[in-house]
């Protein structure tokens, strides 16, 4: 009878420490979950969470609108000059609040970059103070954090 309780207490051990294994195991995984939400929210520009360009030159900001009263809502954005606050671009798309939006600017160059689930994928480059935008082709250098939350997209 005694053996028994050393057994059924080993038994209750051995589960205890599976069981603090996985709790901080899962403890781990949420931490890097935060982390890497909080990576990604400082470079994607989000709902009054403007991001200044490489250059410090603009200002990138994303707007959730309504359109014409109904019950349907989209984002544009606007690309402003830091130097006067003048808004030198205003995108004339409207990105479906359905689909995923993630707007950012590339990594190296003031260059305007979005991945819409419903448009595409756009870039924008400053042309003589005019922001011309263009179609992703493939062949252009996409931002790290396109390629890590799209790569079966981007590659």
């Amino acid at each position: 009878m005694f053996l028994m309780k050393i057994n059924i207490g080993e038994t209750t051990l051995k589960k205890n420490c599976k069981l603090l294994l996985v709790t901080i195991f899962l403890l781990f995984l949420a931490n890097c979950k935060n982390t890497e939400q909080e990576y990604y929210k400082k470079i994607l520009v989000l709902e009054n969470n403007n991001k200044n360009s490489p250059s410090g030159l603009y200002q990138l900001s994303l707007t959730l609108q309504n359109d014409n009263g109904q019950d349907h809502h989209y984002y544009s954005f606007k690309i402003i000059d830091n130097n006067n606050d003048n808004v030198m671009y205003t995108s004339d798309e409207k990105y479906s609040r359905r689909h995923t939006l993630f707007l950012c600017w590339d990594d190296i160059e003031d260059i305007v970059w979005c991945y819409s689930g419903d448009i595409g994928t756009s870039y924008w480059i400053n042309v003589n103070n005019n922001w011309v935008k263009y179609p992703y082709t493939h062949n252009e250098n996409i931002p790290k954090v396109l390629r890590v939350l799209r790569p079966n997209i981007f590659k």
